[in-house]
């Protein structure tokens, strides 16, 4: 329907590290820009680097506040005082993983 959209794909810095091992993980590089989201707070620039150069990568690392608590963890005993403001309230609203 948008032949000329931007895609990307949200992953974190430990599926960077691996991301050659995906399926299909060319194709992937070819069609979408890699959005990192830095949860360890290791340094990813090295692995960016090493895509882009063999690849052709288009990465954009995301600034952000990472919440310390696993999405395992959240979708089996969501608490409050580890969400955004807001996040809680709609997941109970939604009746999300109840």
């Amino acid at each position: 329907a948008h032949p000329d959209a931007e895609l990307f794909l949200f992953c974190g810095d430990d599926r960077l590290a691996d991301f050659e091992q995906w399926m299909d993980f060319r194709f992937l590089l070819q069609s979408v820009t890699l959005a990192v989201a830095n949860r360890s707070g290791r340094d990813i620039a090295a692995d960016c680097a090493r895509l882009r150069k063999d690849y052709g990568a288009r990465i954009q690392p995301l600034r952000f506040e990472p919440v310390r608590i696993s999405s395992s963890a959240l979708r089996a005993r969501p608490e409050r005082e580890k969400l955004p403001a807001g996040v809680y309230e709609y997941i109970l609203q939604k009746e999300l993983f109840v």
